[in-house]
């Protein structure tokens, strides 16, 4: 609901496998939603999609959304452990996860928050004027031993702070 969704502080996604693709209605209202300065949290394991959805990534809806922010999201694996990294969230730098996250290519207006013992990026924060991103190569961020942690509740904290930042 176009409505309902502007009038909302962030759009959280997670991917669930089976999950219809948006429609080109729906990637015309995320799109404005982002030009409007619009916040988003989006979840997924894009390795899931190819594996299990056997569809290829041009179609993964949260690929389409991100293409928005110059971030891809692709079917390669980040090798764990992976610790949080970067100048974003600084408290959770000594963070670590045992997870499959799927790999993140990325330009210059995002930055990694999250990488692999292989040095890949399995979540990044970007900014589109704005609007504010954070992609999670996985899918139980929210739902996971991860987020019951004291360690974890306090890098969920940090991301909904960094998205609902108002500039």
């Amino acid at each position: 609901n176009k409505e309902k969704l502007f009038r909302s502080g962030l759009l959280v996604i997670n991917y669930e496998q089976g999950k219809p693709e948006l429609t080109e209605e729906e990637n015309l209202i995320v799109k404005q939603y982002i030009a409007n300065g619009g916040r988003l949290l989006l979840c997924c394991p894009a390795w899931v999609w190819v594996a299990y959805e056997k569809k290829g990534l041009e179609r993964l809806p949260f690929n389409r959304i991100t293409e928005n922010y110059g971030v891809f999201l692709t079917s390669d694996y980040v090798t764990p452990p992976l610790k949080m990294i970067g100048q974003i969230f600084p408290s959770a730098s000594l963070t670590e996860m045992n997870a499959t996250f799927s790999s993140l290519i990325y330009s210059n207006n995002a930055e990694p928050i999250l990488l692999g013992a292989d040095h890949k990026v399995g979540a990044l924060a970007a900014k589109k004027g704005e609007s504010r991103l954070i992609v999670w190569g996985h899918n139980n961020l929210l739902n996971s031993e991860f987020a019951l942690k004291p360690e974890g509740k306090r890098v969920i904290k940090d991301l909904f702070d960094w998205l609902l930042i108002k500039p």
